[in-house]
């Protein structure tokens, strides 16, 4: 049998406490939890203390669990703008990374990022976890079956309330609806469409502080397909994702963490188990373990990329977000130090 899988977590905010919690779910001889890291010891140690103490070190500081021995892989959790700089860390000290999403800052950044994983040999995945559950693999299934005929539009609705969310309206940290949620609509075109787009067409409200409210998004792909996100962080949506082909139509709803998707021909229900042992922060963050499975899966092959979350559709997404920025003018302190690339109107 091989052995755990062992794990080491940089950060301390409430998606770092999911993840641990739905880690907390899985068989201990696949899944070990052996280190914490903060910028501060204290979090680090308060961290640990909400897991009854149960993580074997703690940190504080993002290079003492770099230099670790006994790690396997790190989940990176902070807030995104620190991705970058803890992904490269990890991996110069030979680390396997699942870094969330947004990967990083702009297209450069991420391109730089892949590029030392593929230098260290070392895993890379962009966390985007909707890819691993149990419905897209039912989608994945339906595409190359074709079964709605040929997809010429794909819209996505993806709107929150959250406007007075302290980070998201902050542009030092990232803010914005984009980065936020507004790239969950970009890696559901992206899987489908499998290519980049040949035009992007944006527009959106920002706010005096430099970040986006809303964004309005089509994007237009070979063979005259399309793809309409509408992207909200002032007003609820309706978090569905529907796709159009020629025999008929494909809706998930929340697509984001789907729990149903239903076509022509069926309807499909795959529940995400709950956790027993800790109250989640998040909805259905218990779906981390599909997520987590995968990074197993990959390390027990030897895999350096994954299937599921590409390198290339990791570059795609973040080229067209990208776009979408310079179209309605939110620029980010990175975009100034690393450069942001473009792609042509």
């Amino acid at each position: 049998m091989a052995e755990a899988t062992k794990w080491g977590i940089v950060g301390t905010g409430q998606i770092c406490h999911d993840f641990v919690a739905a880690l907390k779910m899985m068989p201990e001889t696949e899944h070990k939890i052996v280190a914490v890291a903060s910028r501060s010891l204290q979090r680090a140690l308060d961290f640990n203390i909400t897991f009854n103490s149960t993580i074997l070190q703690s940190f504080g500081s993002y290079s003492e669990i770099a230099a670790a021995a006994d790690i396997d892989v790190i989940y990176i959790g902070t807030i995104h703008p620190g991705h970058y700089d803890a992904a490269m860390l990890m991996m110069e000290h030979g680390k396997h990374v699942l870094c969330e999403k947004p990967l990083s800052m702009n297209a450069r950044m991420v391109r730089e990022m892949t590029d030392k994983a593929r230098q260290c040999k070392v895993l890379l995945i962009e966390g985007f976890w909707s890819r691993f559950f149990p419905i897209y693999n039912h989608l994945r299934d339906e595409l190359s079956s074709s079964t709605i005929g040929d997809i010429g539009t794909v819209i996505v609705n993806f709107g929150f309330d959250i406007k007075d969310k302290e980070r998201l309206a902050d542009n030092a940290l990232g803010g914005g609806a984009l980065m936020d949620i507004g790239c969950y609509g970009v890696m559901f075109s992206t899987l489908v469409y499998d290519e980049r787009p040949e035009r992007v067409c944006a527009s959106g409200i920002v706010s005096d502080a430099g970040v986006d409210r809303c964004c309005f998004i089509t994007l237009y792909y070979s063979n005259n397909r399309r793809a309409q996100l509408n992207i909200a962080a002032d007003q609820l949506l309706d978090q569905t994702a529907t796709l159009c082909g020629t025999h008929g139509v494909i809706k998930v709803p929340n697509f984001w963490t789907p729990e149903k998707m239903e076509t022509p021909t069926k309807t499909y229900h795959c529940p995400v188990p709950k956790s027993s042992s800790h109250e989640m922060k998040h909805h259905r963050s218990e779906g981390f373990i599909y997520e987590i499975s995968a990074v197993r899966d990959c390390l027990l092959k030897g895999e350096k990329e994954c299937s599921l979350m590409t390198h290339e559709h990791s570059h795609i997404i973040m080229e067209v977000m990208d776009e979408v920025r310079r179209q309605i003018g939110v620029v980010y302190k990175e975009d100034v130090d690393k450069g942001v690339t473009m792609l042509s109107n």
